[in-house]
């Protein structure tokens, strides 16, 4: 994310009922869910959230990436996790 992008909330239907991701960049197509904490458990659930958000925007519209913004580093193991899933990890400055 750069200065400058249009940031948006996106909300992304799903059956009856209405997903909203924490935020959406319409400059570079990503769908960010941000976590309070870099521990393990947290990017995991970011992971699985924002690859099912993801999942369902790409049946409406297109060119959707997934990414994670997260208030530190994680782990080296959960970066290379990630990177396998074509997630890009944000950190907060």
């Amino acid at each position: 994310m750069a200065r400058g992008d249009t940031v948006r909330r996106l909300r992304v239907p799903v059956g009856n009922t209405v997903m909203e991701p924490d935020l959406y960049n319409e400059t570079s197509g990503e769908i960010v869910e941000a976590k309070k904490s870099s521990a393990r458990g947290y990017v995991r659930n970011a992971i699985g959230q924002v690859l099912d958000y993801v999942h369902t925007a790409q049946k409406v519209m297109n060119g959707v990436r997934p990414s994670i913004l997260l208030p530190g580093i994680p782990t080296p193991d959960l970066v290379e996790l990630c990177a396998s899933l074509g997630i890009t990890v944000w950190v907060r400055d």
